[in-house]
This record gives structure tokens, C-alpha cells and sequence, in this order.
């Protein structure tokens, strides 16, 4: 789970939605009290704001989100950086001297980069989706009243 605090302090912890997500909304457990972890790889950007806008759930001091939510605009970037190694890795392939050897590295070229070019689709159609639609005017309130812009 992630938890969003203003003016834009991004925490995460290693819970179940299930087990967290109602009894905060319920006031009985304090999020403030977990040992939340900054979220060192899923920054704060305008989309995982956005994210947390439509899909996150209130509680007292701001924001739970579930993390496959948060983090889908981080999955979208690890495949685009994936897809920029395995193309620089191809002309590494054609140096290879022996035949057998450049034959099967580059299969094994081909075959990341057209995996990495479906997991790019795959992560911006996620990606897409978790920002259609509007804002939730309740999270918005909610954030604004907490001193989030």
C-alpha cells in the first residue's frame, strides 16, 4: 500500500489492501503509527498524483493507494528503459565472431525487444485506464482540505 500526505510526501508499506484499507477508512487503525518506508522507487509525478485522485481511498491524513495503482507509471518506464538496453545490446550481438554463438544471441536480442515493445503496449494501455475518467471530487476535497494542491 501507498500513502499519500501532503504537500506530496509519497510512504509505502508492505500490506494487504485487505487488511488495511477498511479499518483505516474506519478510523481503527492510525496509518500515522505504521512504519511506512519513503517510496524511493515510485515518485511523485503529476500521473501517480492523478492516480491517487481517482483511485485512492481517504483516511485522516491523507490518501491510501494500492500499490500495483501507484505503481503503473513506474512499470511503463522500466519497460521503455528494458526496450533502450536490449536495442543497444543488438549491434553488441553482431560482433560476435562465432556464427552459432551470434545466431543465438541474437534470437535471444529479437526476442527481448519485442517482449519489452508488448510489455510498453501492456503498461500504457494500465496506464491509460487508470487515468481515464475524472478526478473523485471526495478524494479532491479531501486532499485540497488537507493542504494538497
Amino acid at each position: 500500500m501507498h500513502y499519500l500526505t501532503p504537500p506530496g510526501n509519497l510512504r509505502w508499506i508492505d500490506y494487504f489492501p485487505q487488511d488495511l484499507l477498511e479499518p483505516a477508512k474506519a478510523g481503527k487503525i492510525d496509518v500515522e503509527k505504521l512504519d511506512w518506508k519513503p517510496a524511493e522507487e515510485i515518485p511523485l509525478t503529476q500521473n501517480t498524483l492523478e492516480i491517487a485522485l481517482r483511485h485512492g481511498h481517504a483516511v485522516a491524513g491523507g490518501i491510501l493507494v494500492e500499490t500495483w495503482e501507484m505503481s503503473a507509471e513506474h512499470r511503463l518506464r522500466d519497460s521503455e528503459r528494458m526496450l533502450r538496453e536490449a536495442e543497444e545490446n543488438t549491434p553488441k550481438v553482431a560482433a560476435i565472431t562465432h556464427p552459432l554463438l551470434r545466431e543465438g544471441a541474437a534470437r535471444e536480442s529479437d526476442l527481448l525487444v519485442n517482449s519489452s515493445k508488448e510489455l510498453i503496449q501492456r503498461h500504457q494501455k494500465q496506464l491509460e485506464e487508470l487515468m481515464a475518467g475524472d478526478r473523485d471530487p471526495v478524494l479532491q476535497e479531501h486532499w485540497r482540505k488537507l493542504g494538497g494542491e
